[in-house]
């Protein structure tokens, strides 16, 4: 299992995934709990889920698929589940982006994958995943070994597949399960067997015999009690002059039956696909949405493998929980995942789910006023204004639905409602005089979050960390804009560097960047953008005023409070902190 740190500021702590960042962990018991890396097309209706051993397998199929490597002179077979954690790497690409790099040792060879799911069409339709496998050679002379594709049937969560027939066609060189076309070779195996169960048992003795039939142009094993596994052989052999052998697998994610798809499957090259997918995903979560630059890569890496497991989560354009959770459960709520969207510049995809709904949800007026007041869409609030009215009147003596009321004034007030805000405040008032504990704060504000999280259980969670990061960085504090609360000052030493580009917030675009110099001791702020909070921002760095030597604001010297904050009025754009000691590293 990959590390997790957990970085703490004050009220704000945020997780950051090593290697594995976007995961997810099944409702199981600790002892047989999985993790896994999901990789897909945005809006895409299946997925390719890459468990904690390197096997995959995807959403919409009864099996997965293991590489393993047999060495042809020690006569072992290496596969991941047998090694030590810490012998496996597991990472994404660039450390974000949706293609899954496994790898591990085998012997004198090593084993990489690239897993990723690319489509030149419909992302459902004419998605496709590949599986990239490259065999190193660690040693400098000729070596031959086995590559084994095990294929078993169950699920990635674990679960049991029902697998009846594989059959493998020596013409095509495709793999049939459940005689639907499942898998294609570039190269074809020396061998195929199958097994009813668990096949690994037999494997090492299945391929040292090494029967062949080549007479037989297709091969087919099946299990009446739906439990088929098979194994695919490929020989390896690597020279000294050509070290890395390589080979790929592609999955169509839909049902491909005629020559023609088979044909046009087949011009299809891994590598230029890998490449394709990494320039989209580029594209899409740093130049579509927030560019966030940090010290501290991982946290950064954290923020955008969330974002990618948020937008392959959706189906055709609407919100998902994540592979296998409880669709049953009403009580999942999207306005984490809402804000998150938000708060990345994916406005456009959060009103399509908010339009979509009944209207109904006790949790919709909160979700409504946070859209609003990152678009100030009034249309959007008045075609939804007698849905707001429906359930505020429904819940206007609830003591639990306060923040919603509160939101409800605040909404009434926007769209000029007297009489509707004046009713909802006047609802507010009597509920906090019969609690007078109740929280008088507004319920909805960003503030820094209590987040303690061990991995990506859903698409909430995925938003948890986004939100928690951009917290950690910006946030709004009733009419104000918070600048840095939770930035550590590890981050913060000599030559670092602090970019945030078109981070939306409640009064606009805001951009900022901070600068520390050589000598570790100067920070300088620059602020761009058009956002203008009514009450202007607060600068929070992990500094208090006693370790503060001068501070400035548009070159003219400023006060510091003695919690190290320093006020800032909109329109301000230059700040420069003197530190009276450098920080060290």
């Amino acid at each position: 299992m990959e590390t997790i740190h957990l970085l703490k500021k004050k009220t704000i702590t945020w997780c950051i995934f090593v290697s594995f960042v976007v995961q997810g962990y099944t409702q199981q018991p600790e002892a047989t709990r999985r993790g896994w890396t999901m990789v897909g097309m945005e809006n895409g209706t299946h997925e390719v889920l890459r468990n904690i051993d390197g096997s995959f397998g995807a959403t919409n199929l009864p099996f997965t698929i293991s590489l393993w490597l047999f060495d042809t002179e020690s006569k072992q077979l290496s596969a991941p589940e047998h090694l030590q954690p810490d012998e496996c790497v597991a990472s994404l690409k660039k450390g974000y982006l949706p293609i899954s790099i496994f790898s591990y040792p085998a012997g004198n060879f090593s084993v990489e994958t690239h897993l990723f799911v690319n489509s030149h069409g419909d992302v459902n339709e004419d998605a496709v995943a590949y599986c990239r496998v490259i065999v190193q050679n660690n040693i400098p002379t000729q070596a031959n070994a086995k590559l084994v594709l095990v294929l078993r049937p169950k699920l990635i969560n674990g679960n049991a597949g029902a697998v009846s027939s594989v059959l493998f066609d020596k013409a095509s060189m495709s793999v049939s399960v459940n005689d639907s076309l499942t898998m294609l070779f570039d190269e074809a195996p020396e061998l195929f067997f199958g097994s009813s169960g668990d096949i690994a048992s037999t494997l090492n003795e299945m391929i040292q015999s090494n029967k062949r039939n080549d007479s037989v142009s297709i091969e087919t094993f099946r299990s009446e009690h739906n439990d088929a596994s098979s194994a695919f052989v490929f020989p390896v052999s690597c020279s000294e002059s050509r070290r890395r052998w390589q080979t790929t697998l592609q999955i169509p994610m839909s049902f491909k039956k005629s020559k023609e798809e088979l044909t046009r499957l087949r011009r299809l090259n891994a590598e230029p696909e890998e490449a394709d997918v990494a320039r989209f995903w580029e594209r899409r979560l740093r130049k579509d949405a927030v560019n966030i630059s940090l010290p501290d890569e991982q946290t950064e890496h954290a923020y955008y493998a969330s974002l990618a497991y948020l937008l392959i989560c959706m189906d055709n354009g609407v919100l998902q929980r994540g592979p296998f959770t409880d669709e049953n459960d009403g009580t999942f709520d999207y306005s984490q995942t809402y804000q998150a969207l938000l708060q990345s510049g994916f406005h456009q995809i959060v009103i399509e789910n908010l339009a979509s709904l009944s209207f109904q949800s006790e949790k919709f007026i909160a979700q409504a006023a946070t859209y609003y007041r990152f678009s100030r869409d009034k249309d959007f609030l008045r075609s939804v204004w007698k849905s707001i009215l429906n359930i505020a009147g429904q819940h206007q003596t609830d003591s639990l639905f306060i923040n919603e009321l509160r939101e409800a004034v605040f909404l009434a007030r926007e769209l000029g409602e007297r009489d509707d805000a004046k009713r909802f405040k006047n609802a507010v008032k009597e509920l906090e005089n019969r609690i007078p504990s109740v929280d008088k704060t507004n319920g909805y504000d960003t503030a820094p979050n209590q987040t303690g999280i061990n991995a990506i259980l859903s698409s909430s969670v995925a938003a948890d960390i986004m939100c928690s990061i951009r917290s950690s960085l910006l946030y709004e504090e009733k009419e104000r804009l918070i600048i840095g609360s939770g930035i550590p000052k590890v981050w913060l030493q000599a030559g670092e560097k602090i970019q945030i580009e078109n981070m939306p917030t409640h009064w606009g675009t805001f951009s900022y960047t901070i600068l520390v110099g050589k000598d570790g001791k100067k920070i300088s702020l620059k602020l761009t953008g058009d956002a203008e909070p009514p009450d202007g921002f607060i600068l929070r760095l992990p500094f208090k005023e006693n370790e503060i030597e001068r501070a400035t604001i548009n070159r003219r010297e400023t006060a510091v409070e003695d919690s190290g904050d320093i006020e800032l009025e909109t329109g301000t754009r230059s700040v420069s902190i003197t530190l009276k000691k450098p920080l060290s590293k």
